[in-house]
Formats: C-alpha cells, sequence, structure tokens
C-alpha cells in the first residue's frame, strides 16, 4: 500500500496564552521535571478501511488484554499523531479529505470524546510529536502534498494555537518522536520524491531553534513508532522501509547522540503506520498496515532490555496511521 498522523506556571518569563502561545525571556522554556508517561495508552483515529475513523482506543500497558471504547474524535481522521504531558492528551492535524489544522484535547483519566483544544501553525497530516511533561512538539509532515520541516509548540495545561520552533534538518512526513525532559528526537520519515529517510535529529526544549543532527537509522524508514523509557532509552518501532514493511525495532540513547541500533523484532507481523505509547518501563506498537491487511494487534517492548515483542492485546478497531500515547 502506497499511503497516498491550568494553571499558568510559577516562575514562568513572559507567560503568554490564549491563541498567542508561550514566550519566554532566555530563549526557552526550562527543563521538565514532569512525567510524560501514564499506565493508560490512547490510541486514537486511523484509517480501518477505504474511510477513516474516530474511534478512540484505551488499555492498561502494565497488563495484557485488548482494548475498550474511550470515545470519539471530533470527526474521522488519519494521519494523526499524538503526545501527553502525563494527564492530557493532544492529537495534531490529520487528514480528512485534506491536512487538517486543529489540534484536539484527551483527558486521558476521564472517558469520554476529545475536545477542541486549538490549531496548529498550519496544516499537517502525517507529523509526529512529543512532550517532556511540560511542552508538546510537533514535528514535520505532510501539509497536503507538500512535506514540510515545520516545527511548533504548545502547552498542554493552556489551551491555545500553536508556536514556531524553529525548523526541522529535513522536511519529511511519516516521522516518528519520543525524548526526555530536556530533548525531543524525530527520526525517520518520507521525502518529496517518496524515498524514505534515516535522519534522526534532536531538539532542546531549554532554546527556540532549528534542529541538530543526531545520527542515522539502521535502514531509510518510514511510518514508524516512536516510544521511551522516562527518557532514557528511545525505540523506532516497525514501519517501511526500502525493502518494504518491517517488523525490526531500533533504538537510541536519548542523552547521547549516534545511529540507532538493533533492539529486537515486532512478533504478530510486519507493519507500518503505526502507534506508540509507554507507560515508562513498557513500550507498545499499536494497528498498522501489514502490506496487505489492517492490523488490530497491540506488542510491547520492555524498554531497558532488549529483546523480542510480546503480545499486549487488541485494538477494537484494525486501522493505521492512528495516533498514540499514555498516561493516568
Amino acid at each position: 500500500m502506497n499511503y497516498i498522523k491550568m494553571s499558568p506556571l510559577t516562575g514562568m518569563v513572559g507567560y503568554g496564552g490564549g491563541s498567542t502561545g508561550l514566550t519566554f525571556g532566555g530563549g526557552g522554556p526550562p527543563a521538565s521535571t514532569d512525567e510524560w508517561w501514564g499506565n493508560r495508552g490512547v490510541f486514537a483515529g486511523g484509517e480501518p478501511s477505504a474511510s477513516n475513523s474516530n474511534v478512540i482506543d484505551f488499555r492498561t500497558i502494565s497488563t495484557t488484554g485488548n482494548a475498550s471504547d474511550f470515545g470519539d474524535l471530533a470527526d474521522n481522521r488519519d494521519e494523526i499523531t499524538g503526545a501527553s504531558d502525563g494527564t492530557t492528551m493532544l492529537t495534531f492535524g490529520g487528514w480528512t479529505t485534506w491536512s487538517q489544522n486543529q489540534i484536539q484535547k484527551i483527558t486521558i483519566g476521564t472517558l469520554g470524546n476529545a475536545s477542541d483544544f486549538g490549531d496548529c501553525t498550519g496544516t499537517i497530516s502525517r507529523s509526529s510529536a512529543v512532550c517532556n511533561g511540560l511542552y508538546a512538539v510537533n514535528f514535520c509532515g505532510n501539509s497536503g502534498s507538500a512535506v514540510i520541516n515545520r516545527q511548533e509548540w504548545v502547552y498542554p495545561q493552556q489551551p491555545g494555537d500553536a508556536t514556531d520552533f524553529g525548523d526541522n534538518t529535513k522536511s519529511r512526513g511519516w516521522t516518528c518522536s519520543f525524548g526526555s525532559a530536556t530533548r525531543g528526537i524525530c527520526a525517520g520519515g518520507q521525502k518529496s520524491n517518496s524515498s524514505n529517510e534515516d535522519t534522526i535529529d534532536y531538539m532542546t526544549y531549554s532554546s527556540l531553534g532549528n534542529a541538530t543532527d543526531f545520527g542515522n537509522l539502521e535502514y531509510h524508514t518510514r511510518g514508524s513508532a516512536g516510544c521511551d523509557n522516562e527518557g532514557v532509552r528511545g525505540l523506532i518501532m516497525g514501519g517501511v522501509n526500502d525493502g518494504g514493511y518491517t517488523n525490526m525495532t531500533r533504538y537510541v540513547t536519548i542523552a547521547s547522540t549516534g545511529d540507532g541500533t538493533n533492539f529486537g523484532d515486532l512478533q504478530a507481523d510486519v507493519r507500518g503506520y503505526v502507534a506508540g505509547a509507554s507507560n515508562g518501563s513498557r513500550g507498545v506498537c499499536a494497528g498498522g498496515y501489514t502490506g496487505s491487511a489492517h492490523s488490530n494487534v497491540m506488542e510491547y517492548y520492555t524498554i531497558a532490555s532488549t529483546g523480542q515483542a510480546t503480545d499486549l492485546g487488541d485494538l477494537t478497531e484494525a486501522r493505521n496511521g492512528l495516533a498514540g500515547a499514555a498516561g493516568d
């Protein structure tokens, strides 16, 4: 298949909420000491067949079993991405009949439908997002048929529009992301000529600016899922490489730069356009497309130890191009 997705903080300097976003003296926000993970994995939207889905599923990550219905997105969309600050999951853009700019909010601890949060800085689909517990950053993606290198951020506890965060080193869609309290990482993707990318970049939350080269994946890969174990090790799970759909998972050590290293394999099938979520120790890869069928499979890795994935359970609906995140 050729896929043609509060209250203000004390001590904050230059706070400006609402639709204008946040600005900071000294160039950027402080490093987070908050948790951006949790034991409830949430998976939203996607494409189950010829039409898109508005389904939101959830599953307790620490125990095996099937997902349950959580609620619905505002509309049917795929090519959507998500990030969580540990209590609030945000979904960015996505595709309906064109790339969208809406940011939707899901309160992870309370079952129910998504609500409007604000808008991205432009229309976007096929992006990837990461959060350090305070600030969520959305990387790259497509605006219609054009690939972009835009980086934008929001504060999940203050509804409003996204603010520009500089540029990525490459224009690409279908990236995957993960990070730590200080760094957000963007890996892989698909370039404008539809070829795959092996670049890994990182940005630092403490300064507003462009991304910096981190290293390279072993293979040129798009449509992978990312997650991390409390900011120590980041996984790049599944995807589509130059040889086709893959079950391979790679990892990097987030605090240092370097290339991706073999971690293990997904067991159910080769899968791309998957979603990821983590409870801080287990990393979940959910849904996707095998090259011939949509998948409802959820598998997990113990991120601290290399090895093969283990079955977690099934989504309520087989679909790819869905958003994933976790919290409590």
